[in-house]
């Protein structure tokens, strides 16, 4: 069964829409893979990671982030790593949540001195009022005997 020589108004919408980008790629790219058959998509990210960038002059500068610059963007850094830079990658922000941890538990620890401190003082203070009041009262000639219930 051969496609349909016209299109639906619908198709000529998601055409007009979609542009040629998706079938021609982006003008001015650069082409990091040439693999792109509908093989699994490890498959095809091995086959990138393996494939040799001496055709493109640009790579040979920089050996794992290439080089993708485009006419309407900036210059982009695109990293190209296995499963040990994942893994590399992943040590280092659990090193950094560590650090984030210790820097709230350090601040935590130095926020209940300062509440101890301060529930020192108001003990302080309470004992020194009810030291006046106690004089208060002596002065008034009034005195008080403690019973326990």
């Amino acid at each position: 069964m051969a496609p349909p020589s016209e299109l639906t108004p619908l198709q000529e919408k998601v055409s007009g829409i979609l542009g040629n980008t998706p079938i021609d790629g982006i003008e001015g790219g650069l082409e990091t893979c040439g693999n792109t058959s509908s093989s699994s998509m490890s498959s095809a990210l091995s086959s990138c990671r393996d494939a040799d960038y001496t055709d493109h002059p640009e790579m040979a500068e920089t050996s794992s982030p290439l080089a993708v610059e485009t006419p309407s963007r900036p210059m982009k850094r695109l990293r190209l790593t296995g499963k040990e830079g994942y893994e590399e990658s992943l040590l280092k922000i659990e090193g950094q949540k560590l650090e984030v941890q210790r820097e709230r538990l350090r601040i935590e620890t130095e926020r209940l001195d300062v509440e101890r401190q301060r529930l020192a003082i108001e003990q302080q203070r309470l004992l020194i009022e009810q030291q006046r009041h106690t004089v208060y009262l002596a002065q008034r000639g009034v005195t008080f005997e403690v019973t326990e219930n």
